[in-house]
């Protein structure tokens, strides 16, 4: 059951999602009719469903992976790494549904279970931490984003080190933020010093030194920041 999963997410990814999702529609089936409905398993392949059935349908989405939130967390205990991944995207979707407010707090619960479950220095606390202020900072409170950045930039650089791909992303979303909070003497001195430590990290190609290489020709560019994939 696991390499059927499996193989519908690797399908997914190379972007035939149909496919996909008959794949793991036919992985919830088996699992649903061979090991019942509250079985790790048949969860499993509900998430699968979810990813792949929500794709670009946001109100469809928000309930999928509401309902699937409730059954995780009874089924598999709320500090389960599938529980979290359902929170995880149940949050992303509420936000894109435009439930800024919910969608913040959903967040902000991923972020401590992330704490919880992995450690508060781990870098994917750390990648939800940055989401988080991202998120925060799409809403308008970009001074509280600002905030948010300061705290994770010295905790991503004392845990992680200085040139880690996350402390210079926490970097760029603070000069992000100063630009669009109307201080842009300051955000170009963020980004200047920002792009020596990026060209030299992570290369000249990352996204993250092409965007800051760009906001210093074009500092009315529209916002955007880096989610590190990997994490």
């Amino acid at each position: 059951m696991d390499l059927a999963l499996n193989v519908a997410r690797w399908t997914g990814n190379s972007g035939r999602i149909p496919e996909a999702l008959d794949l793991a529609l036919a992985s919830r089936e088996r699992a649903a009719a061979s090991l019942g409905s509250d079985h790790p398993m048949t969860i499993h392949a509900r998430f699968e469903v979810a990813v792949w059935r929500a794709s670009g349908r946001t109100t469809e989405a928000v309930t999928l992976w509401r309902e699937l939130a409730d059954d995780a967390r009874r089924i598999l205990g709320a500090h389960d790494r599938t529980t979290h991944f359902v929170d995880w995207n149940l949050a992303g979707t509420v936000t894109e549904s435009g439930d800024t407010a919910r969608g913040l707090r959903l967040l902000s619960n991923v972020v401590r279970d992330r704490s919880v479950i992995y450690g508060s220095d781990h870098p994917w606390t750390f990648a939800g931490r940055l989401e988080h202020a991202g998120r925060t900072g799409e809403t308008g409170r970009r001074d509280e984003a600002r905030t948010l950045l300061t705290a994770l930039a010295e905790d991503a650089a004392r845990a992680l080190g200085p040139d880690h791909e996350l402390t210079l992303a926490a970097r760029h979303q603070q000069a992000l933020w100063t630009a669009h909070e109307g201080q842009p003497d300051r955000a170009s001195a963020q980004f200047s010093s920002l792009l020596n430590d990026c060209d030299r990290a992570l290369g000249p190609d990352h996204p993250l030194t092409q965007d800051t290489r760009a906001r210093l020709t074009d500092p009315d560019r529209p916002p955007w920041y880096y989610q590190p994939p990997s994490w």
